[in-house]
């Protein structure tokens, strides 16, 4: 009797294990996303490579133009410590490195640091679109294998 109560217990109880299983696969299929949803967000995933190739390539650039300003600081600096000032060709020397100085600073001030922030917040924008339609909801295989066999994405803008 005991035995038949156990085997009753736990036939019971994978039946109810069952049956939330397979509700939660029900609800999780349903609320999973279609096949051209999936296949946005993978155009989404290859624009972000795009994206972030580009911040890259703008870092580097304002990179390269900081070290740049940064050799001509230290040179102008040098410079000032041993040179005499009455020798005028290290005067024209040391105002055309000024002259450099004051350009490269104002180009960064003007050019090259609002294009990295732009190109930083354009892809910020674009991570946080993508993580709001792309990773709330799941995606399940055969849609992804699907949406990848008919992958067409816009060009990048």
């Amino acid at each position: 009797m005991i035995v038949n109560r156990n085997r009753l217990f736990l036939t019971a109880s994978l039946a109810l294990f069952l049956t939330v299983a397979a509700a939660q696969g029900r609800a999780l299929a349903a609320d999973a996303m279609t096949v051209d949803e999936i296949r946005d967000c993978m155009c989404r995933e290859q624009a972000l490579q795009t994206l972030r190739q580009d911040t890259g390539v703008q870092q580097t650039r304002y990179n390269d133009s900081r070290a740049q300003l940064q050799s001509l600081e230290t040179q102008i600096a040098n410079m000032r410590k041993t040179m005499n000032p009455s020798d005028d060709t290290s005067v024209q020397i040391l105002s055309e490195m000024i002259r450099q100085r004051d350009t490269l600073t104002n180009q960064i001030r003007t050019t090259v640091y609002p294009q990295t922030q732009g190109a930083v917040t354009k892809l910020n924008t674009a991570v946080a679109d993508y993580n709001q339609r792309c990773t709330q909801r799941p995606m399940l295989k055969t849609d992804v294998d699907n949406a990848s066999k008919s992958l067409s994405c816009p060009a990048a803008q």
